[in-house]
């Protein structure tokens, strides 16, 4: 799928997940809402908004690491950080 997601930063209410404005005369950008009230549908949001925000730095991180413990590494760390690197990219 070519089409991009919608920019960082994200952030959440109680209700919604949402683009902050991104300037004058644009208001915010509704991702995602719930108005059904569970005891985990803010956890929930906090924790989509925290990931989707840390994604492109984690990313990047990796794709810096990884280079620098070369290819015959084998720890668990590693191939842990390598796997997770080719599901980001798949």
């Amino acid at each position: 799928m070519s089409t991009k997601h919608t920019p960082t930063p994200w952030t959440c209410d109680t209700q919604a997940i949402y683009q902050p404005p991104l300037g004058p005369g644009r208001g915010p950008v509704m991702l995602a809402s719930s108005p059904t009230r569970y005891p985990e549908r803010d956890a929930n949001m906090a924790f989509i908004v925290t990931a989707c925000n840390a994604h492109e730095a984690l990313v990047a991180a990796l794709e810096g690491l990884l280079p620098m413990w070369g290819s015959g590494i084998k720890e668990p760390h590693v191939e842990a950080a390598r796997a997770a690197l080719a599901k980001v990219k798949s």
